[in-house]
């Protein structure tokens, strides 16, 4: 599925926010939509559904307990090792 200009630019925000790659959160949030379409809780939109996934798996990146896109979790730890990297290879 698409992520509309406004929930692409949520995104962006909440990853230079948290450090973690735009992408990954685009995924995690493709998810929420899917998982939504599956069976969600009645009175829930389809977007405030992908959003709580998506603060879940922020939360869940520093706090823990990883409950779903535990792949992802190990692309975002990646993500910050070679960024430190590469700060302390510029000194």
């Amino acid at each position: 599925m698409a992520v509309s200009s406004t929930v692409k630019t949520a995104l962006e925000n909440k990853a230079k926010e948290k450090n973690v790659p735009v992408n990954v959160l685009v995924q995690v949030y493709e998810r929420g939509e899917s998982a939504w379409l599956t069976g969600s809780r009645p009175g829930i939109g389809m977007a405030q559904w992908a959003m709580a996934r998506v603060n879940s798996f922020i939360r869940a990146i520093s706090q823990g307990p990883k409950k779903h896109d535990t792949d992802l979790h190990d692309v975002v730890k990646d993500f910050r090792r070679k960024q430190l990297e590469r700060r302390n290879r510029r000194g």
